[in-house]
């Protein structure tokens, strides 16, 4: 399998969200604190952070 890496655009922001928030939660339980950033983060503040950060996807081709 063949992966990829690219520029996330907006769009994606939904999606990777969620992923962030299942891939923390583990983090969250080992040092039982649920108010970490990536668990707390908002789709709207995610969505900003597109005007001022790179944030990079993998694809499957």
């Amino acid at each position: 399998m063949t992966m990829k890496i690219e520029r996330a655009s907006i769009s994606d922001a939904g999606e990777i969200l969620l992923l962030q928030k299942i891939a923390y939660r583990s983090e969250a339980e080992i040092y039982n604190d649920f108010g970490i950033e990536p668990l707390v983060q908002t789709l709207e503040q995610l969505q900003e952070q597109f005007e001022d950060h790179m944030i990079l996807e993998k694809k499957n081709v």
